[in-house]
């Protein structure tokens, strides 16, 4: 007690004395240390720590993670020193208030702020250590808003500044900074030149990791002898237990690339045989059956690999002994199948990321040959049976045939009948649920359904004989197919069956009875056919041991069509993909022989140049490439093959009657509109399905209403034009002013036609009215309709017109003043030039 009282006493004592020697700045300084400042360094201290103490590389490109818990002490260290700031601006702690304020905004990538606070530190004067470290963090700044001209010219001058002061962590943090840089960038050598430097200053286990990296760079740069070098000098360093197992790991793939795959070996089970890597054994055995792999040992690499996928299974190192066990399978045993199975294994497990996008398409890969040899094989055996209707009828008996011996068997033992004559009827809900409980794939094969219905027995839970039977025919119903109906009744029409077998009369009955009812289905509320169904299993979604025999239920046509495509997309998946050149040239002269009509004639052609191209017999791919050249030039593939010859391409896109419009359109230009008119009318009777066409009729149209004035002639081109291209934009243009001129016409006629009417004394004005009620748009129709002539008679008659009758524009329009304002008002034609 005494002595504690004593330490208080002299502590006082002491404070007292300094504060009466050293004046109020010190109580300044120890008022504000003890409020604010330090826990204001801690919070900073303990974020940052957070910050940079997460697992990356050395020259890491990605950028670092802000914690949610080393954020919020930011938040607080900027608000903490904003208070120094604001409140003790005048004590000596400012300086590291900057700092920390400047370095919180950089964590947090507020890159504009964090360069402003260095920036106010600067401004303080303070001494050389701080202003050093201030300059290069701007540096920081300015590289991370992309300043890359003004922030590489910083960090090599905060570089030589701190070489001169022996600052290593600037020297060390300068360097980093711009190695990133250099390797963002792709700049590797540039990279390599600044790593040796910083080896120079750098203590042994930053030199072991340096050299750790310099093996990665040394590799992106395909030099791997370097790269081996750069990774055996890890170990003179004494690198720490993290590194020196990637630095191992790494060596030993680098010598497998090298092809030191004795060298690479040995070194995995050099490091599979110490315990301090036990938690890398799962990748240290993956690398060891990659490179027995590689050595050809494929039975030790085989079975390696199956360990790793059982002993690690779930791991990622087991997702990729799954891929590399589809590669050999697909690759050294041409085993498609099982290579498919391990794909398909390896993709849906949890692969490493450099596996992820290889594994990926080698699933979709082996997906879609699997699609195509499925369906080559459906349709080319449909297009066989239609081809042959004989074999297709022997071989639905047969199938039906097979299908009532397996049900035989089993359904003519006494002891079974027997069952189904005794047994009781289950409850609904058991019978559901105990069938529910088989395998739908045992269900739906014939023989399985017999074991079904054994099992049902033994456990006593099966109806009676007329449950059976109704199982049975709608087991049949739903599952078989109309050729399988129709080859059970002409079976039981021509005596095939026999009426005392038990199997053949239900069936015979059931088929007998569904045939009579039209095969009516059960629908649900929409109408549609619900899924026959067995004890809840959907049998639509199951099928028999043996597929039935199938005629195809499309055009034969549409039949060749997919299987030249299928087969032309299999053969490029054989060539390109598969890398198996014999498999793709195969299908390619299957096509050609077969499909000779078909629309992938031209394209198997070129593909069959490709593939002599790859067994470099160039005269022949040459030829195939010519001939696609001077037979098929209306097909896209074309310039493929004018390319691949060095040829002039092809115009896919000529159209002959671009070239007669361009010359009447240089007559019209000219003043030439008799012979412009007759090119843009020959367009449309010589290319209509050209898309100038409705061009050429609305400027042949144009010079009759605007030039030449004959607008009855000009009508009867637009008329055509609405027609024949309604939906043309050009139509859009001229239908109004057609549709107004056509009325005005049916308008005048009608009035002619009642003038007509007055002057004679036999017709009664009742007689007009009636006229007028039965001349409404029909009339105008009618109208509208004469004016279609020959259009390659147009331009001749109008000429002749002109010759024996002197025909003006005038004589077109009607004779009355006050009818010939209108029609002008609705063509509002040009003077005449």
């Amino acid at each position: 007690m005494t002595r504690r009282y004593l330490s208080r006493v002299n502590l006082i004592l002491l404070f007292t004395a300094l504060v009466m020697f050293t004046g109020c700045g010190l109580w300044v300084n120890f008022t504000t240390y003890f409020n604010l400042y330090y826990n204001t360094v801690t919070l900073f201290e303990e974020a940052e720590e957070e910050i940079l103490t997460q697992k990356r590389d050395l020259f890491s490109t990605e950028p670092l993670i802000l914690p949610g818990g080393a954020n919020t002490k930011l938040v607080k260290v900027i608000e903490k020193s904003s208070k120094i700031l604001q409140f003790h601006s005048t004590s000596s702690y400012v300086e590291d208030a900057l700092l920390m304020l400047g370095k919180s905004f950089y964590y947090q990538k507020n890159f504009q702020k964090s360069k402003r606070k260095f920036e106010e530190l600067l401004i303080t004067e303070p001494d050389d250590d701080t202003r050093l470290e201030a300059d290069f963090w701007i540096a920081r700044c300015n590289m991370s808003m992309r300043d890359f001209i003004g922030g590489l010219a910083q960090l090599e001058d905060v570089r030589l500044r701190a070489i001169q002061d022996d600052n290593t962590k600037i020297i060390r943090d300068s360097y980093i900074e711009e190695i990133v840089h250099r390797i963002s960038g792709s700049n590797y050598n540039q990279a390599i030149q600044l790593s040796q430097e910083l080896i120079l200053h750098s203590n042994s286990q930053m030199k072991s990791n340096i050299y750790y990296e310099l093996g990665k760079l040394y590799t992106e740069l395909g030099d791997i002898e370097s790269a081996i070098s750069s990774y055996q000098s890890v170990f003179d360093y004494s690198p720490d237990f993290d590194l020196d197992i990637v630095a191992s790991i790494s060596l030993a793939k680098t010598l497998r690339e090298a092809d030191r795959n004795e060298e690479s070996l040995e070194v995995f089970r050099d490091m599979r045989r110490k315990d301090k890597f036990q938690e890398k054994f799962s990748e240290i055995d993956l690398e060891t059956a990659v490179t027995l792999k590689k050595l050809n040992r494929f039975a030790e690499a085989l079975e390696l690999f199956s360990v790793i996928d059982t002993t690690y299974r779930g791991t990622a190192s087991a997702a990729a002994a799954s891929y590399y066990k589809g590669r050999i399978y697909e690759y050294d045993q041409m085993n498609y199948d099982s290579a498919s199975v391990y794909y398909q294994k390896a993709f849906t497990s949890n692969p490493p990321q450099e596996y992820a996008q290889p594994i990926r398409e080698k699933n979709q890969l082996f997906n879609r040959y699997f699609s195509l040899r499925k369906q080559i094989d459906n349709y080319n055996l449909q297009l066989f049976y239609a081809e042959n209707p004989d074999i297709f009828v022997q071989d639905s008996i047969s199938y039906v045939q097979d299908s009532l011996n397996i049900l035989s068997e089993y359904l003519e033992q006494q002891e079974l009948h027997d069952i189904w004559s005794n047994v009781f009827m289950p409850d609904p809900v058991a019978l559901q649920d105990s069938l529910s409980a088989l395998d739908s794939l045992r269900i739906a094969d014939s023989i399985h359904v017999r074991d079904s219905l054994i099992t049902l027995m033994n456990i006593g839970e099966f109806a009676d004989t007329n449950e059976v039977n109704i199982l049975l025919k709608d087991y049949f119903r739903g599952k078989d197919s109309l050729y399988l109906r129709d080859s059970l009744m002409a079976l039981i029409d021509i005596g095939e069956l026999s009426d005392t077998n038990q199997v053949n009369s239900i069936l015979a009955d059931h088929f007998r009875a569904l045939d009579e009812s039209g095969d009516k289905q059960k629908s649900d509320q929409t109408g549609q056919p619900l899924p026959q169904t067995i004890a809840g299993v959907n049998l639509d979604t199951v099928q028999f041991k043996r597929n039935p025999p199938k005629q195809p239920v499309i055009p034969l046509d549409s039949v060749k069509h997919i299987i030249s495509k299928a087969q032309l997309e299999l053969g490029n998946l054989f060539l390109a993909e598969l890398d198996v050149s014999d498999s793709a040239y195969i299908l390619y002269t299957k096509n050609i022989e077969h499909f000779p009509e078909s629309e992938f004639y031209s394209n198997t052609l070129f593909a069959l140049g490709s593939y002599y191209q790859t067994i470099d017999n160039k005269q022949k791919a040459d030829s195939l490439f010519q001939y696609i050249y001077d037979n098929h030039k209306e097909e896209s593939i074309v310039n493929a093959a004018a390319h691949k010859l060095n040829l002039p391409l092809i115009d896919l896109e000529y159209d002959p009657a671009k070239t007669l419009y361009s010359s009447a359109e240089s007559k019209m230009l000219a003043g030439d509109y008799d012979l412009a008119l007759k090119e843009f009318l020959s367009i449309h009777r010589l290319y209509p399905e050209s898309k100038v066409s409705p061009q050429a009729l609305y400027a042949g149209g144009w010079i009759l209403e605007k030039d030449l004035r004959l607008l009855d002639s000009a009508a009867v081109v637009y008329d055509t034009l609405v027609a024949n291209y309604a939906s043309s934009v050009y139509s859009r243009e001229v239908a109004k002013k057609l549709g107004g001129y056509k009325q005005e016409l049916a308008r005048i006629k009608k009035e002619e036609e009642d003038a007509k009417l007055l002057e004679s004394k036999d017709v009664d004005k009742n007689d007009i009215q009636l006229a007028d009620k039965e001349a409404g748009q029909d009339s105008v129709d009618q109208i509208s309709q004469s004016y279609t002539p020959d259009l390659t008679e147009l331009v001749k008659k109008e000429q002749e017109r002109k010759q024996d009758e002197q025909i003006t524009p005038e004589v077109l329009m009607p004779d009355t003043e006050v009818q010939r304002p209108k029609l002008e008002a609705l063509w509002n034609p040009r003077k005449p030039r």
